[in-house]
């Protein structure tokens, strides 16, 4: 039963109608929207007279099953975009996705962002999503908040525990690890890849260099000492794909680093397997 936390005498069953008990008797109300969070809480819109209103709760079962497990979400300001990565372990009757984002970490008073994303139905395949957002002028420091909203075949609307939060960077004044070459840069191609990535880049001066691949986590994947290379020549990396250990690297967004003494660069490459 759904127990009200604005009316303690509303209850009401996961149906398209509900009832409350405004001391004496009864009322019918229609549901015209329920969501299921991850947590098994509920939140109904509903109308019916002078109780218009809101009601959030729980299932009768204390809890729910959603069509998507839902196992990374994340965001991070790459190339000057928020991009938002999240992956599924499995997936049931999913439609598809919008995105919800707020200055503030509240989910009801988020706005819609996106258009309509495709899921990938009923799968037992993990997948991964990349959407990248546009912010109007957005200011350094300014911190963004974003949720996810799953629609499946039923026509069911489920939101997530996850919160993905970005904080806009200075990229004017970058962390000296990552700062950005202006004349000579960083390649990869393709983009997205497979599994091989080739990985070029030239020095405007000769210099040691080291290449660095680290995943949305900021966790290291790889990593290839260069040693000294002359400036103004073209030099290539070919990339299988695999972690330090061996392992192949999963789907999902990675960040290229060219790393020398003077400086470094920064870019993304997506690998979808």
């Amino acid at each position: 039963m759904l127990k009200s936390m604005i009316n303690p005498d509303l209850t009401c069953p996961v149906k398209s109608i509900f009832y409350i008990s405004p001391g004496s008797g009864k009322k019918i109300v229609i549901i015209t929207l329920l969501v299921v969070f991850s947590t098994g809480m509920l939140f109904a819109q509903y109308t019916g007279g002078s109780y218009d209103g809101y009601a959030k709760g729980e299932t009768a079962e204390g809890g729910s099953t959603l069509p998507v497990i839902l196992s990374t979400f994340t965001a991070q300001f790459i190339e000057n975009i928020p991009t938002l990565y999240w992956t599924t372990q499995s997936e049931t009757g999913n439609m598809g996705w919008f995105v919800y984002r707020n200055a503030e970490n509240d989910f009801t008073t988020s706005e819609k962002i996106s258009e309509f994303i495709e899921g990938h139905g009923t799968t037992t395949q993990q997948q991964s999503y990349i959407y990248e957002d546009t912010i109007e002028n957005p200011e350094v420091g300014d911190t963004y908040y974003y949720w996810l909203e799953s629609i499946d075949f039923s026509g069911m609307v489920n939101h997530y525990d996850k919160v993905a939060q970005l904080t806009i960077p200075d990229i004017h004044n970058p962390d000296p690890h990552i700062a950005v070459p202006r004349k000579y840069g960083l390649q990869t191609g393709p983009n997205p890849f497979n599994s091989n990535l080739s990985v070029s880049y030239m020095l405007p001066q000769t210099d040691m260099v080291r290449i660095e691949i680290y995943n949305l986590y900021g966790q290291l994947v790889t990593e290839f000492n260069e040693g000294l290379r002359t400036a103004d020549r073209q030099y290539t990396i070919d990339w299988d794909g695999k972690d330090l250990y061996g392992q192949n690297v999963t789907s999902g967004v990675l960040l290229i680093k060219l790393i020398t003494s003077e400086d470094s660069e920064a870019i993304k490459a997506i690998l979808l397997r």
